[in-house]
């Protein structure tokens, strides 16, 4: 017995909505997947950026105390006073740093879309390289702070007369060291040194960092699928 031309239509209407529903679930269920799959490699390969951060931080707070105690308790000491403000400059600029960082970190979400995942994770590699600037180029001349302050406080061995010449030798290394750096990040802007740039600021991101891109381009190579 035949099926009234009706009854087949309405079975053919079923058969569509019923395929609809089973894309359009399907479609749930990827979307899903790609939301779960973004926030766990972000928690993977960030968590360890994120705990650098915090340590930076708490760091920064440190030498924040320490250069504060330093000129404020030691005014009749130029030496250590001008220690004490660099090292109470340099600790809230890294503090500050670390809050930027974890800042960008924050706004990361896996359920965001994949290319407006890129451009955050592009601007947090920015602050972290930008960051990591910020608190390493100044050790140039940090490091000579440990010796200054005992130097200028005559205490121990800095109480011998060659020790303000051998300060002031250091001093000179580090700022040559500084200017020869920074000489070196302009050297590397020009085109034909792109390549080095890029595998210098690869490693400077971290690991983490660079997993996390390579892992948003192939999903979103996903997507275009």
């Amino acid at each position: 017995m035949s099926i009234p031309a009706h009854g087949r239509t309405k079975e053919l209407e079923e058969l569509k909505l019923a395929w609809a529903t089973l894309e359009r679930r399907v479609a749930q269920q990827n979307e899903l997947l790609l939301v779960d799959r973004k926030r766990r490699t972000l928690r993977a390969q960030l968590a360890p950026l994120a705990v650098g951060q915090v340590l930076q931080m708490l760091f920064g707070i440190a030498a924040t105390g320490v250069g504060v105690w330093l000129w404020h308790s030691h005014d009749e000491a130029p030496l250590v006073v001008a220690s004490g403000m660099a090292l109470h400059l340099y600790g809230i600029a890294v503090t500050i740093v670390g809050f930027l960082v974890l800042g960008h970190l924050a706004r990361l979400d896996g359920s965001q879309p994949v290319v407006e995942l890129q451009r955050r994770v592009l601007l947090l590699r920015r602050a972290v390289l930008i960051g990591g600037a910020i608190a390493g180029l100044p050790w140039w001349i940090l490091w000579i702070v440990p010796f200054a302050v005992p130097i200028a406080l005559h205490q121990g061995p800095a109480t011998t007369p060659e020790a303000p010449l051998w300060l002031l030798a250091n001093l000179g290394v580090g700022v040559v060291g500084l200017v020869g750096t920074l000489l070196f990040r302009a050297w590397l802007r020009r085109p034909d040194h792109a390549d080095l740039a890029r595998r210098l600021a690869d490693a400077a991101a971290g690991r983490g960092l660079r997993r996390v891109q390579q892992e948003l381009d192939a999903l979103r190579a996903f997507e275009a699928d």
